[in-house]
């Protein structure tokens, strides 16, 4: 079982290779059940923030992402328009694609699943469910390091709630180092708790 630690890391790639070693290691019925447990910390999440309707843009998982398939089904079930990423490789930015189980599917060049044919969406959303590979409690996050996620969301006109999930073991007990680009997650959802970043600052 991995311990957290306030590891003394200078650099977001030290981070990066450590936590995503972290994330990997969480398998088998552990996963499982940190999964359930997420999965009823966001249903949780958003009934506290009486968020009942609207658009949800949120990441199709993959590798060893905290799985969204069944976030993503139930929130279409009830109504919410869901919107996922697509990626342009060339200029590494993204887009919002409306989401439907019935049309076409692919996978890109990071082997992440995105609509096919993708009717792009320019919805306003009210809220972005972000993954990431470590992140603090004062809302930083570390990804894969091509900056898609906050050339998207500083590319907006307007300010979503921004929410990451992912296990408790990917939180870094220091403070993430931070870039003047870097978006700030309002709130961090794990198996344990629900983080509200702004108390922090």
């Amino acid at each position: 079982m991995y311990v957290n630690q306030c590891y003394m890391i200078s650099n977001k790639a030290e981070l990066r290779s450590r936590f995503k070693s972290v994330r990997n290691s969480v398998t088998g019925s552990e996963r499982k059940t940190k999964q359930d447990k997420i999965n009823n910390n966001f249903y949780e999440f958003l009934n506290l923030l009486n968020i009942t309707g609207g658009n949800i843009f949120i990441y199709k998982s993959f590798a060893s992402e905290v799985e969204t398939g069944e976030i993503i089904k139930n929130l279409s079930d009830i109504g919410y328009k869901i919107l996922i990423p697509k990626c342009n490789v060339s200029d590494e930015t993204m887009t919002a694609t409306v989401y439907n189980p019935t049309k076409k599917q692919t996978v890109n060049e990071y082997g992440i699943t995105e609509m096919k044919n993708s009717d792009y969406a320019d919805d306003k959303i009210d809220l972005i469910i972000a993954p990431g590979i470590c992140f603090d409690r004062f809302g930083s996050r570390i990804g894969f390091g091509k900056g898609y996620y906050d050339k998207f969301i500083n590319s907006l006109a307007y300010k979503p709630i921004v929410v990451a999930i992912c296990f408790s073991e990917q939180i870094f007990d220091g403070e993430i180092p931070r870039d003047e680009h870097d978006c700030i997650m309002d709130y961090i959802i794990t198996d344990k708790e629900i983080i509200y970043t702004k108390e922090k600052k």
